[in-house]
């Protein structure tokens, strides 16, 4: 039996269990150890795996906005501006993104408000 525990000590200080807790603290903490152990590496592997997808996502992206316009000259595939999790998971920065777009077509508004009616010499151009 003490094999096994000479076995088992340094296994579990290589995953970051301290040595003292495992000769002398409780049993019980072995077991939370690793299974909060396998809970840990579960996550890590499921983060790993977005990650990946997110990256072949991405790689998609690149080359559809590459390849398909040699394919149909009227395609407008763009590569995203910012990465697009980031503003699903902060609302914050998506508010402030949106609240940007709805200035920037305000803004083009008016401008081509401005350039009808000078045009129809409604106004006077400001001058710059």
């Amino acid at each position: 039996m003490h094999e096994y525990f000479e076995q088992l000590c340094p296994q579990l200080i290589a995953m970051g269990f301290n040595y003292t807790a495992f000769w002398h603290g409780e049993p019980a903490e072995v077991d939370y150890f690793i299974e909060a152990t396998k809970i840990k590496t579960k996550n890590n592997a499921m983060n790993d795996d977005i990650l990946a997808w997110n990256t072949g996502k991405y790689v998609m992206y690149a080359l559809c906005a590459s390849i398909y316009p040699m394919i149909d000259k009227h395609a407008n595939m763009k590569y995203p501006q910012e990465p697009e999790l980031v503003l699903k998971l902060d609302e914050e920065l998506a508010q402030k993104k949106r609240d940007a777009e709805i200035l920037k077509m305000e803004q083009d508004f008016l401008a081509v408000s401005r350039a009808l009616a000078a045009r129809d010499n409604l106004i006077d151009e400001p001058a710059n």
